[in-house]
């Protein structure tokens, strides 16, 4: 997956309606599921096994550790989602970190999620993501 690839997928949320009067298929649905079933898994399409919290051993042998990401186009897709502005983005944030902790500590670094408590939605949910991904 590329980067333009993943970023016309994620322009699929903005389409919550079906492509035809009637039509059972709404684009934002089977886009979300897409994602999902991509990003979420460890093992299967895009989402690599990682060591969790602890970074990468080097394969040189000499046993010692290195800061590089496995999952470096889950990082891409993660840094491109509206966390506050759509549940399904939302959650797909929270399934991913769940599926890939070694992105926590990038995305909170390179995130512009405010915690300071102001009476607005965005808040509310930035506090919500802030809450679920430590949980």
């Amino acid at each position: 997956m590329t980067w333009r690839s993943h970023t016309r997928l994620l322009k699929l949320y903005d389409r919550a309606v079906p492509e035809k009067q009637g039509g059972e298929h709404v684009p934002v649905d089977i886009a979300h599921h897409f994602l999902l079933a991509i990003c979420t898994r460890p093992g299967q399409g895009i989402c690599f096994k990682d060591r969790g919290w602890y970074p990468r051993e080097t394969d040189d042998g000499s046993g010692g550790f290195t800061g590089r990401v496995y999952n470096k186009i889950s990082t891409n897709v993660l840094r491109t989602l509206k966390v506050n502005e759509d549940a399904r983005q939302q959650e797909l944030a929270l399934k991913i970190m769940t599926a890939c902790p070694e992105l926590v500590s990038g995305y909170w670094a390179g995130a512009a999620l405010t915690l300071e408590p102001r009476l607005s939605s965005k808040w509310i949910a930035n506090i919500t993501l802030a809450g679920q991904v430590l949980s």
